[in-house]
């Protein structure tokens, strides 16, 4: 059976994907897809979060499961667990954690399911309008870096006029408590 996704951001408006995939391929698959036309580097923390209709999360799919996630819904790993194990019908609603350190997802709902001989050996991009959000986001940046947009240490930060003179300074008014 071969089952289509439209995966879409809610922070993007017009940034859609249809997906189609065969319901053998592993999230693995569906994630290096999913990476690969978004431009995203794979991350640890990247993972699946299936839902219910209400976008309620039942299970987690991630890379590896080191037994401290602290989840209490059902967690499998990526490249053991294939779509049919976890995707049961017509509109089922997933979310993928592209950006763990911002906890930014990309939302996917299962929007048909063609049954018979599946045509699709591996997940396939068969439709894309507009285009992904970036996988960091501009503030995520550090803050002393963000001000000068050429700046690539602290260093480079400070301008020759923001240099500060050491005669300029006055040390009596800083003082260190232990």
């Amino acid at each position: 059976m071969t089952l289509v996704f439209t995966l879409f951001s809610q922070e993007i408006e017009d940034f859609v994907l249809e997906i189609k995939a065969d319901n053998k391929s592993t999230f693995k698959d569906l994630l290096r897809l999913i990476n690969d036309h978004c431009h995203y580097t794979e991350d640890e923390g990247q993972r699946f979060l299936v839902c219910d209709d209400d976008w309620k999360v039942t299970a987690h799919v991630m890379k590896r499961d080191d037994g401290t996630t602290g989840f209490e819904e059902d967690v499998y790993l990526m490249d053991h667990s294939q779509l049919r194990d976890l995707i049961e019908e017509e509109g089922q609603k997933m979310a993928y954690v592209f950006d763990p350190q911002g906890k930014r997802i990309l939302l996917l709902e299962v929007t048909d399911m063609e049954f018979g001989d599946s045509k699709v050996t591996e997940p396939t991009v068969t439709r894309r309008h507009g285009s992904a959000p970036l996988q960091v986001l501009e503030e995520e940046t550090p803050a002393i870096i963000k001000g000068n947009p050429t700046a690539e240490t602290e260093e480079d930060v400070l301008s020759e006029e923001d240099e500060v003179e050491e005669d300029e300074l006055d040390m009596e008014g800083f003082t260190i408590d232990d």
